[in-house]
């Protein structure tokens, strides 16, 4: 798993729980192809002590071939019902099925708004990478080969 923000604002470094959160939610995410890495990017949330994570599966680039520098995304199943039970009680759960428009980064997603280990958490599983992040993989067609890049 790729953790985007080692550190929050003020140099302070991402609590243990919530890498091990977010390591745990993992486990709970299934390729139905090969699952590209998973990419996160967490944010603590000053205002309402809340700790944002979003994660979602990495873009696959094609090298190679016909459909050289195409990118794909990762087909992935998320078990709900175990992400559910990583919370401290049962969370709020929601599914964004469409993007909110042209502005919306985050778009098709799937979240959880509870407490684990006593903190305010809102988990999101997107979709699809937002497009500012650089594809994580790299499917060689010549030999068929996959490349993690992170």
């Amino acid at each position: 798993m790729r953790m985007e923000e080692a550190t929050f604002e003020g140099g302070v470094s991402v609590p243990a729980w919530l890498t091990s959160f977010a390591t745990a939610t993992t486990e709970h995410i299934y390729g139905v192809d090969i699952l590209a890495p998973i990419g996160c990017h967490c944010y603590h949330n000053r205002a309402r002590d809340e700790y944002e994570l979003t994660m979602f599966a990495a873009r696959t680039q094609v090298v190679g071939g016909r459909l050289d520098g195409r990118e794909l995304g990762s087909q992935f199943e998320v078990e709900l019902n175990e992400i559910a039970d990583l919370f401290d009680s049962p969370p709020k759960i929601g599914w964004q099925a469409f993007p909110k428009g042209g502005e919306d980064q985050i778009g098709t997603h799937v979240a959880f708004q509870g407490e684990y280990m006593g903190q305010l958490v809102w988990l999101r599983i997107l979709s699809e990478p937002p497009d500012r992040y650089e594809h994580g993989r790299n499917l060689h067609i010549h030999t068929l080969k996959l490349e993690d890049l992170w």
